[in-house]
């Protein structure tokens, strides 16, 4: 499976984005995923829709050189659920949802710092949940 990175910090003072690609790039490596791609938003809220590397990133998935994308938590990638949402649909559009197990005794929740596969069929937190 062909597999894109994306990773984003939203100031440069502590926060590197190398933190969240080191365990993306184990993740991948681990199932013998092939990496296509990093894109790394620095300095950039992630409240902003349209983003440098968000951008480049959407351009690779339309071209269809993606077959998903790896995030370290889903507020790396959106801040708002509307935004969340929207993402999920143009991906499972694309064809680049994917049903991936997480990790064996790992639970995936947008809270916890995990790789989070898009179309990982885990289920929103309840907080996500509750705002829909």
């Amino acid at each position: 499976m062909r597999v894109a990175l994306y990773a984003r910090v939203s100031t440069p003072n502590g926060q590197h984005p190398e933190v969240q690609l080191a365990e993306l790039r184990e993740h991948a490596a681990r199932r013998g995923w092939e990496i296509v791609g990093e894109y790394i938003d620095q300095g950039i809220t992630g409240a902003r829709e349209r983003r440098p590397e968000l951008d480049r990133l959407w351009v690779d998935c339309r071209k269809r050189k993606v077959d998903a994308v790896l995030v370290y938590r889903y507020d790396r990638f959106a801040r708002s659920l509307r935004q969340l949402v929207n993402a999920l649909e143009e991906f499972r559009a694309l064809g680049t949802l994917r049903n991936v197990p997480p990790r064996v005794g790992e639970p995936i929740r947008a809270s916890a710092p995990k790789c989070t596969p898009f179309g990982s069929g885990v289920p929103l937190p309840a907080d996500t949940a509750r705002a829909r």
